[in-house]
């Protein structure tokens, strides 16, 4: 049984949001799923816009990556959801 390594970027739908509430709610929804978050990185995007990026580490055999993605989507404040890397970890 091996594990899926993703990067999951989450767009705001402004610079004024709060993205630390997108990360704690982010983290709710990743345990729910039994999810591991690794890693949260900020990367600046344009004009003031900050995007998240979140590492996360799943079961290769999950089904649920979209349900995943869909309850990201559905969080206030985000305007986009893109899992921007997919790959197989060693270990």
């Amino acid at each position: 049984m091996g594990i899926l390594l993703l990067t999951i970027k989450i767009m705001p739908k402004s610079v004024k949001t709060d993205l630390h509430e997108i990360e704690q709610q982010a983290q709710k929804i990743a345990n729910t799923f039994k999810f591991t978050i690794s890693k949260i990185k900020q990367e600046p995007v344009a004009f003031g816009l900050i995007a998240l990026f979140i590492y996360v580490s799943v079961d290769e055999n999950t089904t649920n990556l979209d349900a995943f993605e869909d309850e990201l989507r559905n969080l206030d404040n985000v305007a986009s959801v893109e899992i921007t890397d997919m790959r197989r970890g060693i270990g």
